[in-house]
């Protein structure tokens, strides 16, 4: 490996790389060796390109990206650095759980340092300065940045925010993923409804579905750990679903006997949280319908 490359930094340039292919159009074609030298390590040799090349390959499998392969006459026989791959990124791309488009910009505070890459970025909308100011409020024991994360260049609204709820001295906040106790989820129609609960306990959690008719019976209360109902609790209010920024209302009132759905949420204390839809959708139903879908076949 060269020795001017320290093995973190091209890890480093790995985890960078993947985050701009989750921007990027699917489809779109590189090679190892391109992406190598656009991130700042040039003339890398076979060791470590072998290096970045292991390390796109296991980074893009946990963002949901894979790279497709492909024969071209150019490239090197056996040498994978050479060979151009298209990125496909459908399942990883952000979108906008306002309007659902996924032409959305990352917000980058502070000072940054200008380049090449920082003007290219700003030009094409994929990057947007947020200023230096850094909004936080106290949640537990830490302080938590409320800035967004990203800006959609299509609706003109900003999400990514954490999920607080903050209270009107506008110093403290309130996570939501600390204080849901009960999840309900409702959808069906005119043939049946099928009805997901979800339970907090004390040291572990339970699930029970309903589905109408079927004189209402139930199936049995299954119980699980308290690891899974946190895995429920950041899949929802975390950026696989962004439920926390939805609207509360969802509605196309010009079909009649559609299919209606709810999601009502139950605080520790009491307090709940409501959305529901006819007819209509949210950006991230499927992502939703996902989570509901491994308890139940509806």
């Amino acid at each position: 490996m060269n020795e001017q490359y320290k093995f973190g930094d091209i890890l480093d340039a790995a985890d960078e790389i993947i985050d701009d292919l989750i921007d990027c159009k699917d489809g779109t074609v590189f090679t190892i060796r391109q992406l190598a030298e656009e991130y700042g390590l040039t003339d890398l040799d076979d060791n470590g390109l072998n290096v970045l090349y292991h390390a796109l390959i296991e980074y893009a499998k946990s963002a949901g990206i894979s790279f497709e392969f492909s024969e071209h006459e150019e490239a090197e026989e056996g040498n994978p650095y050479n060979i151009p791959f298209a990125v496909r990124n459908i399942k990883a791309q952000i979108k906008c759980p306002h309007c659902g488009s996924i032409d959305t910009a990352k917000y980058i505070y502070g000072k940054p340092v200008y380049s090449e890459k920082l003007e290219r970025k700003l030009k094409e909308g994929k990057w947007i300065l947020g200023g230096c100011k850094i909004n936080t409020v106290h949640v537990y024991i830490d302080d938590v940045d409320l800035n967004p994360e990203r800006h959609c260049n299509s609706c003109n609204k900003d999400f990514g925010i954490p999920p607080v709820i903050v209270a009107p001295d506008q110093k403290t906040g309130e996570d939501y993923r600390g204080l849901v106790s009960l999840i309900r989820f409702t959808f069906g129609g005119y043939s049946g409804t099928t009805e997901v609960t979800i339970t907090r306990h004390h040291y572990c959690a339970s699930v029970k579905v309903t589905k109408i008719p079927d004189n209402g019976e139930s199936k049995e209360e299954r119980p699980f750990d308290k690891k899974q109902w946190y895995d429920i609790m950041y899949y929802l209010f975390g950026p696989a679903v962004y439920l926390h920024e939805w609207e509360t209302s969802y509605r196309d009132d010009s079909i009649l006997d559609g299919t209606e759905w709810k999601l009502d949420l139950t605080f520790e204390d009491g307090r709940e949280c409501h959305y529901s839809g006819y007819n209509a959708y949210p950006p991230y139903w499927d992502k939703l319908e996902k989570l509901f879908r491994s308890y139940t076949d509806f």
